[in-house]
C-alpha cells in the first residue's frame, strides 16, 4: 500500500496531516483499504481532481481520527465528513451522451414506496401489484420525477446502458434459461447490488435523455454504507460494476451517474419488470486483490 500511499502524496499540492490518515487506512479494515485503492485509482486516471482532494484531507478532522484507533470515532466517517463539506462527489470525466438509452434497476418496494405515488398521486399498498401493472401497460411513458430524499445530499443517480441489460437478457434466452428464474438473479448479482431479496424493475429512459452524465468515482459513493464499489480506469467514460460474485470482467457491466433533475417531468421512462431475486449470496474474499488489479490497469 505504501506505492498509493506515496502516489497520492505526489498528487496533492499540499498533503499536510493526509499521509498519517493514509496509512491509518491502509491498516484499516477492508472497506479503508479499498477507499485507499480508490482514491489511488481515481487520482492515476485523472478522475478527481487532485486540488479538490488536496481541499477533502485539509477538511478532515485528524484530532477525531487520532480517536479511531480506539472505536470512538471512524476514518471512514471522517473523511466522509470531510467530502460532504467539499460538495463534489463526480469524477472530471462527463458528457451528455444521447445516443445511448440508459436504464436504472431498482427493487419494486423501493418504486412502490418512494415514486409510485408521487406519479399516480397515491400509494400502492401492496408493491406485488406492479408486475401486473407492468404487464397492463400502465407504467408506460411515465413522468420522471424528483425522487431523492433529502437525507441524500449526494443526490445520484446511478444508472447503466439499456443495451447492456438486454445483453443478459439474450444471452439467457440463448442458453435456454427460464427468465422468470434467471434474469433478475443475473442482473443484480452484475449489478453488485446490497440485497435482501425481493422483486426487481427498472427504469427504461427515453432515447435522448440530455442532462450531464458522469463516469463515477470514489467521491459518487458514501463509504459510510455497504456496498462493493471500486473505481475503473478512465478508458470509455464508464465505470464498470463489481459483481456480487467477484470482480469478473465478463461480468462487469457499464455504469455512470447523474445529478437528480429539478424539472424532473420533461422527461419520461417506461417500467419493465426484472423478476424475484432469491440469490443474496456475495463474496468479498478478494476485494483488496481486486481492488489493487483495477489500481494496476
Amino acid at each position: 500500500m505504501n506505492n498509493i500511499i506515496n502516489f497520492i502524496l505526489s498528487e496533492m499540492n499540499d498533503g499536510g496531516k493526509a499521509r498519517s490518515f493514509l496509512e491509518e487506512l491502509s491498516r484499516g479494515n477492508d472497506y479503508e483499504k479499498r477507499l485507499l485503492i480508490c482514491i489511488g485509482i481515481d487520482l492515476k486516471n485523472g478522475l478527481v481532481d487532485k486540488d479538490i482532494m488536496t481541499k477533502i484531507f485539509n477538511n478532515i478532522d485528524y484530532d477525531q481520527c487520532l480517536q479511531c484507533s480506539n472505536g470512538s470515532s471512524s476514518l471512514l466517517t471522517q473523511y466522509e465528513e470531510a467530502v460532504k463539506v467539499i460538495q463534489y462527489f463526480v469524477s472530471s470525466v462527463s458528457d451528455n451522451s444521447q445516443k445511448i438509452q440508459f436504464s436504472r434497476v431498482m427493487s419494486a418496494s423501493a418504486f412502490a414506496y418512494y415514486y409510485y405515488k408521487k406519479i399516480f398521486k397515491k400509494p400502492l399498498i401492496d408493491y406485488r401489484r406492479l408486475k401486473n401493472q407492468i404487464e397492463e401497460g400502465l407504467l408506460r411513458d411515465v413522468n420522471m420525477t424528483n425522487e431523492m430524499r433529502p437525507e441524500d445530499y449526494r443526490k445520484l443517480i446511478w444508472v447503466v446502458p439499456l443495451e447492456d441489460i438486454l445483453s443478459v437478457k439474450k444471452s439467457l434466452i440463448k442458453k435456454g434459461e427460464n427468465l422468470d428464474d434467471k434474469l433478475a438473479n443475473e442482473v443484480v448479482n452484475r449489478l453488485g447490488l446490497i440485497i435482501n431479496g425481493d422483486e426487481y424493475i427498472y427504469l427504461e429512459y427515453e432515447i435522448g435523455f440530455n442532462e450531464m452524465l458522469y463516469q463515477p468515482s470514489h467521491l459518487s459513493k458514501n463509504w459510510n454504507e455497504d456496498h462493493f464499489y471500486i473505481s475503473y480506469k478512465n478508458e470509455d467514460g464508464f465505470g464498470r460494476t463489481r459483481a456480487r460474485t467477484g470482480d469478473d470482467s465478463d461480468l462487469q457491466m457499464r455504469e455512470k451517474v447523474h445529478f437528480s433533475i429539478n424539472d424532473a417531468s420533461k422527461y419520461k421512462y417506461n417500467v419493465e419488470y426484472l423478476g424475484v431475486v432469491n440469490d443474496t449470496s456475495y463474496n468479498t474474499n478478494n476485494l483488496i486483490t481486486e481492488s489493487m488489479q483495477r489500481y494496476t490497469l
